[in-house]
């Protein structure tokens, strides 16, 4: 994209570049940002001027930084002097500062080198997420090896952790449900017996306690080690203890994390999660906590938009809810009634319809127009 307030430049701009490169002019920084809320993907380029009207070249490009990070950035201005490209380099974050007169040839050159850069970034951030998603794949997968009922605990855990920050669209929001995925992670450390015994909240000594209270820093330490997970062990490391180590909103995860927690023990001693909400919005004082509550509550009832089905595992899809006990062939717990089906939970199930067996069909909750879909699909 192309950013001036003379219309020759930027009709003389796409007529000399429209062969070897899809351009899309704007009159001004105003219309340039409202352009690229409207675009279904990033440009790869963004080329402004710096001396216009209302909003600079400068001021424009840091604003455009901020709606699309991916795009390079090229600042092409009139100015020589130290001050403005001091100012475009450090507010705009540029990738090239070219004066006019600029020739095609300089302009096609750094044209290509942003769209290049561009490639990079977004090759690189695709491997990293590619990367990132196996890891935390791969450390579910020790977790539900080392401890399957511990890893039930721990989904229902992200589960409620996920209708929170979902609902009231929480900043950090994949950080702090990967937070809960992995909140036990320091627990399969632990000998079997104890680690069951501290979910339960059953009698320890005071040299197990202290085992049990470590965990939380051996999951920090063992995330730390990851790149672009070290928010996420932050949340874990405040699982317990006080809250007040990172930013505004890793200490809020840390604290939806900890309610989610001590919704999980209510509702595993037996009682329902209506039941478990309430008792627990009722001896509340905090309001975030009770609006986490209520976001809760308010998932809890929308049951009404959903439809009883009974399915093969096959079958099973991300946001159906279970209605009983799915169990192994031999009658051994897999997962306990209300759990939030997940993409990685169906894996789960699937591998162990494959090599145990498991009792089908299975009752589920669906949502109302998911069921709907499928019908019509059908």
């Amino acid at each position: 994209m192309v950013v001036d307030d003379d219309p020759d430049v930027l009709v003389a701009i796409a007529r000399n570049f429209r062969s070897r490169f899809a351009i899309t002019t704007a009159n001004g920084g105003a219309a340039a940002l409202e352009c690229m809320a409207r675009a279904e993907q990033p440009f790869a380029v963004i080329v402004s001027d710096m001396r216009m009207p209302n909003m600079d070249g400068a001021s424009f490009l840091a604003r455009a930084h901020d709606v699309s990070l991916e795009s390079t950035r090229v600042l092409l201005t009139g100015e020589t002097n130290l001050a403005s490209a001091v100012k475009a380099v450090n507010e705009g974050r540029i990738f090239r500062f070219l004066c006019k007169p600029c020739s095609p040839e300089t302009l096609a050159l750094a044209l290509e080198a942003g769209v290049e850069q561009h490639r990079l970034i977004t090759t690189e951030r695709d491997i990293m997420e590619r990367t990132l998603a196996a890891v935390v794949k791969t450390l579910g997968d020790v977790l539900f090896l080392a401890e399957p009922a511990l890893f039930e605990r721990t989904m229902l855990v992200k589960g409620y952790v996920g209708q929170i920050v979902q609902r009231l669209q929480l900043e950090g929001a994949w950080q702090i449900e990967v937070a809960a995925a992995l909140h036990t992670l320091g627990l399969i450390a632990l000998p079997t017996e104890l680690a069951r015994r501290g979910q339960t909240q059953a009698p320890v000594t005071l040299e197990e306690k202290r085992m049990l209270e470590e965990h939380p820093e051996t999951t920090r330490r063992i995330l730390n080690a990851i790149p672009r997970l070290e928010e996420v062990a932050l949340i874990v490391a405040q699982q317990t203890g006080d809250v007040t180590e990172g930013s505004e909103w890793v200490q809020r995860g840390a604290r939806v994390l900890r309610l989610a927690m001590r919704l999980e023990q209510r509702v595993s001693r037996g009682a329902s999660l209506e039941q478990a909400i309430d008792a627990m919005s009722a001896m509340s004082a905090d309001a975030e906590e009770r609006a986490q509550l209520d976001a809760l509550r308010a998932r809890a009832s929308d049951a009404g938009g959903m439809q009883r089905r009974a399915l093969l595992v096959r079958e099973l899809q991300p946001r159906m809810t279970l209605e009983e006990d799915v169990k192994t062939g031999d009658g051994t717990l897999v997962l306990a009634k209300g759990h939030e089906l997940s993409a990685i939970l169906i894996e789960r199930l699937m591998q162990l319809a494959s090599s145990r067996g498991i009792e089908e069909p299975i009752q589920v909750s669906v949502p109302v127009a998911a069921a709907t879909a499928k019908a019509a699909s059908n």
